[in-house]
């Protein structure tokens, strides 16, 4: 690496600190909760840091997100089966929420996030019956 190169780095990386956690943290999981994305959440946390002090990007954000455990949907990797047992616990508190509502609720109450075609399949699978009284009833 060419010496003015490597200085400036050493430099930048002189000029911005991490962020403190325990600072953007709470942010993180509000925005987080309420379905923003990584980009909507980056520029909201920056208006809660000095950015002339403090530096965060994407990956940085990313990173913290998981170590925090907060995962999206497709990091969860949720199927039928690893949603069984919550969803039958769901179903008593909720016995007629529907799909869209059931989704919803099980990243709200539970930090799940499941995928539309997961919940289909559930509910084809292992609640048929709650399908069919779903169709009566709309007819």
């Amino acid at each position: 690496m060419p010496a003015v190169l490597a200085s400036t780095c050493a430099e930048n990386a002189l000029q911005y600190n991490h962020t403190p956690l325990d600072q953007i943290e709470p942010h993180i999981r509000l925005l987080w909760k309420a379905c923003q994305m990584d980009t909507e959440i980056l520029a909201k946390i920056c208006k809660h840091i000095n950015m002339s002090v403090y530096g965060i990007g994407l990956t940085k954000l990313q990173a913290i997100q998981k170590q925090l455990g907060l995962l999206h949907t497709p990091h969860q990797g949720h199927t039928c089966e690893s949603i069984q047992d919550i969803m039958v616990k769901m179903w008593r508190m909720y016995p007629d929420a529907g799909l869209c509502e059931m989704t919803g609720l099980l990243f709200h109450e539970h930090g799940m996030a499941v995928w539309r075609s997961v919940m289909q399949e559930y509910f084809i699978t292992y609640e048929p019956q709650l399908l069919r009284q779903h169709k009566v009833n709309h007819l």
